[in-house]
């Protein structure tokens, strides 16, 4: 019998479906009004709002280039040195003890390389994967990579840089 009822229903719906999409939006307005919507609405307001924003930032950064992309980084990288300097600076004009003056300005020192701290290691890996040619990010990479010990891959990056069969950079 449950069968018959279902063939009746698909060959209504087959020979009239203006008016299963006029049972459907009945439907579905009967099951709207019931719901209280104010509730729902604040539970999905962080998420909704979450999602408008998500897709606006990709939509921009889809939207960008990779060139003007590089030159933020880059802007982002000189700021980081600046600052960098700029704390280099302040630290010696401190009046310390001796031993203790050395062992600030040697902690400063490294801090105050823009190429040893990690956000600036981030950036320019990033250059580099946006635009290969940017010998400064190979450099830096490079170095970085040597600096932790990978040596194999540093010594890759570094003869694309200065081939062993030239005199140099040839770029």
């Amino acid at each position: 019998m449950a069968k018959k009822s279902i063939g009746k229903q698909v060959r209504s719906a087959l020979l009239n479906p203006a008016a299963v999409l006029g049972d459907f939006w009945e439907f579905m307005s009967c099951w709207f009004m019931s719901r209280t919507w104010t509730s729902l609405a604040l539970l999905a307001a962080p998420g909704l709002i979450l999602c408008i924003a998500m897709t606006v930032l990709f939509i921009v950064g889809a939207s960008e280039s990779a060139d003007a992309t590089v030159g933020r980084y880059v802007v982002a990288v000189q700021k980081i040195s600046d600052k960098q300097a700029k704390l280099k600076e302040a630290a010696k004009g401190d009046s310390k003890p001796a031993n203790e003056q050395e062992e600030k300005e040697a902690s400063e020192e490294k801090s105050a390389d823009p190429d040893s701290d990690e956000e600036t290691f981030l950036y320019y890996r990033r250059i580099l994967q946006l635009k290969k040619d940017n010998p400064l990010a190979r450099y830096v990479v490079a170095r970085r990579y040597d600096e932790r010990g990978a040596k194999p891959r540093a010594r890759k990056m570094m003869q694309e840089l200065a081939p062993s069969n030239a005199t140099g950079y040839e770029k």
